[in-house]
C-alpha cells in the first residue's frame, strides 16, 4: 500500500553574489507503511537486479520494548513507486541501525552490511538470486556503531567499512578479505561521533576519513595509508561552537576536490557549516537553511546545471530542504522545504525513476514512514539508446549514457550524460559516427559500442561526481577527430562514456551506446 499527499515545492532564485541560481522542483511525497516501528535507516542498492535501484530499510519497535527488528527491503517497479518486498529478521533488541550497499562478495550483486548497535556487532546480510540472509556477526571493538560507510580503504579492490561509535568516541575499520570481514583497529576520535564521509580529502589516490565529532564541537579528519590505517586527527571547529551531527563529502566548489559539509542538530538552530578543500586542508563558512535541528545530508545535482547542490533532513521541522548551489559552494538562504512526517531520521539521493534526475528517499522516525520524494526535474534526453544494456559495475548497476539539448546540429546545445558511475574514478565520453560492437575490448568490462575513426571528446580525465553521474556539453562545431569535423544536418553520430572501476580489480568498463540523428 502507498499512501500520498500532496506538495510541490519550488527554490526561487537568489542575487547571492550576482549568481542566479537554477530552480529546484519536487512532485508529491509518496509514504510506505513499514513492518513494524521507530526506522533508523535508508539504504539505496539494486538488491533484485532488476528495474534500478531498490530502498532498504532498517526498523526496529517501540522505544523501551523488546521485539523483533528487522531489514525491509522495497523493490523498484522502474518507475520510482515500490513494493514492499522481503523482511529480513535481524533478532531481538539487537539495536539495528545504519545499512551501506555494495559488492562486498566480489559476485556482481549489492548485498547489505546492517550495524547493530546494542550488539556492538555488524552483519553482513549476503545477496543470493535477490535474497538477503544475514551472515556472521563482526564485533566492531567499540561500543554502539550508529554510523556506518564503505571504501576500499586497504587497495585490494573490494568495499571496506568503518562505523562511528557513539559510546566508546572511536571508528572502527573493519577489513574485507575475499568477503569476509575483520576488524583491523579503532581510531580514537571527538566524543559521540556521528556520520562519516569517506574519499581522498588531500588528492593521494588513498581513502581519508572525516566524522561528525558531536560532543567535541568539531570535524575530524584522519588521512589513510592506503594499507587501511589511519594517522592523526586533525580537527576543525563547528561554527558558533554547536555540534555537528550529519556530514558529506563532495565537490562543492567545481575545482576537482572533496569538500564537506556538515550539520547542525544544536539549540533549535538549523544552520549548515561548509568546508571547502584546499589541498587537503580546509576553510569553513556557514549558514541558516531555516530549519530545526538538520540532521543526515547529502549532495547532487539536483536542478541539473552541473553543481553539486544540498540536500538535508530537518529533524525537529519535520521537513526536508534543498539548498541550490551557485557554482563556488557558497551557499545562502533558506532554500526549498517540502514537508514530510515526524522526525526524518536518514537520508539517500538516487536517480529512482530512471529519468537522469536525482531523487530522495528518507525515513520518519515518529510516522514510521518510508517517503520517497521525486524530483520533478528531468534530463529529457534525446537520442535512444544501442548496443546495452551494459555490464554492472561495482555499484551493481549498469553505466547508462544519454543526451540533452537540441537535435539542431546549428543550435549547437547538446550535452552529453552518463549515470549509475563508480563515484569518484576517472571517465571520458567518445564520439563517433561508426556503429561497433565489441566485447571486453583490451581486457575492459563491457561493449565497445564504437568503430574507427572515433574521438575522445573530453581531452582530460574527468572525475565522476558523488552522484556516480558527470556530464559535458559537446562542441558540435568541432569534433575531435584528425581533423576536427563538425557536425552536420542529417548526420547520425553516436556516443559512450569510458570509466575506471575496481569490479573487484582494478579495471575500465562502458556504459551502452547513445545514437542521435541530427537535423
Amino acid at each position: 500500500m502507498k499512501l500520498t499527499r500532496p506538495f510541490i515545492a519550488f527554490a526561487g532564485l537568489s542575487a547571492f553574489s550576482g549568481l542566479a541560481q537554477a530552480q529546484i522542483a519536487f512532485q508529491a511525497p509518496s509514504n510506505y507503511p513499514l513492518v513494524t516501528q521507530r526506522p533508523d535507516w535508508v539504504e539505496v542498492g539494486d538488491f533484485d537486479g532488476v528495474n534500478g535501484p531498490d530502498l532498504a530499510v532498517t526498523v526496529g519497535g517501540p522505544q523501551g520494548v523488546n521485539g523483533p527488528e528487522y531489514v525491509q527491503v522495497f523493490n523498484n517497479l522502474g518507475n520510482g513507486q515500490f513494493l514492499a518486498g522481503q523482511q529480513v529478521l535481524m533478532g531481538v533488541n539487537v539495536g539495528v541501525a545504519a545499512a551501506v550497499a555494495g559488492d562486498f562478495d566480489g559476485d556482481g550483486d549489492q548485498d547489505l552490511a546492517v550495524s547493530l548497535k546494542d550488539s556492538n556487532t555488524v552483519s553482513i546480510l549476503t545477496n543470493t538470486g535477490g535474497t538477503l540472509t544475514p551472515g556472521i556477526a563482526i564485533a566492531v571493538g567499540g561500543s554502539e556503531p550508529r554510523h556506518m560507510n564503505a571504501a576500499d580503504l586497504d587497495g585490494d579492490g573490494d568495499l571496506d567499512l568503518v562505523t562511528s561509535n557513539r559510546e566508546s568516541s572511536n571508528l572502527s575499520v573493519l577489513i574485507n578479505s575475499g568477503g569476509t570481514f575483520a576488524l583491523s583497529g579503532t581510531v580514537t576520535v571527538g566524543i559521540e561521533p556521528r556520520y562519516l564521509a569517506l574519499g581522498d580529502l588531500n588528492g593521494d589516490g588513498i581513502q581519508d576519513i572525516a566524522v561528525a565529532a558531536h560532543d567535541s564541537r568539531r570535524v575530524d579528519v584522519v588521512f589513510g595509508n592506503g594499507a587501511g590505517g589511519f594517522g592523526p586527527i586533525t580537527s576543525y571547529p563547528v561554527s558558533l561552537n554547536n555540534k555537528p551531527s550529519g556530514l558529506m563529502a563532495a565537490d562543492l566548489d567545481g575545482d576537482g576536490d572533496l569538500d564537506l559539509a556538515a550539520t547542525s542538530d544544536e539549540n533549535d538552530a538549523g544552520f549548515i557549516m561548509v568546508m571547502l578543500n584546499q589541498g587537503g586542508t580546509f576553510t569553513s563558512s556557514f549558514f541558516f537553511n531555516g530549519g530545526i535541528n538538520p540532521g543526515a545530508i547529502v549532495g547532487r545535482d539536483f536542478d541539473l546545471d552541473g553543481d553539486t547542490d544540498l540536500a538535508v533532513a530537518d529533524e525537529d521541522s519535520n521537513v526536508l530542504a534543498t539548498h541550490a548551489n551557485p557554482g563556488n559552494g557558497v551557499f545562502a538562504g533558506a532554500g526549498t522545504t517540502i514537508p514530510i512526517g515526524l522526525h526524518p531520521s536518514h537520508l539517500v539521493a538516487a536517480d529512482l525513476d530512471g529519468n537522469g534526475s536525482p531523487d530522495l528517499a528518507t525515513v520518519t522516525r515518529d510516522s514510521n514512514q518510508l517517503t520517497v520524494v521525486l524530483n520533478a526535474s528531468s534530463s529529457a534526453p534525446i537520442g535512444a539508446s544501442y548496443c546495452g544494456p551494459a555490464v554492472p559495475n561495482s555499484t551493481g548497476l549498469p553505466g547508462l549514457m544519454s543526451a540533452t539539448g537540441s537535435a539542431l546540429a546549428l543550435d549547437n546545445d547538446l550535452t552529453l550524460s552518463a549515470s549509475q558511475l563508480p563515484p569518484g574514478a576517472f571517465a571520458f565520453f567518445l564520439a563517433g559516427q561508426v556503429q561497433g560492437f565489441t566485447p571486453n575490448l583490451a581486457g575492459m568490462q563491457g561493449t565497445f559500442c564504437l568503430a574507427v575513426p572515433f574521438a575522445r571528446i573530453n581531452s582530460s580525465l574527468t572525475l565522476i561526481g558523488s552522484g556516480g553521474t558527470m556530464s559535458h556539453a559537446l562542441d558540435l562545431t568541432a569534433i575531435p577527430l584528425t581533423p576536427s569535423v563538425a557536425v552536420l544536418a542529417g548526420e547520425t553520430w553516436r556516443f559512450q562514456c569510458w570509466y575506471r572501476d575496481v569490479n573487484p580489480n582494478p579495471t575500465a568498463n562502458l556504459t551502452d551506446g547513445w545514437v542521435l540523428t541530427f537535423q
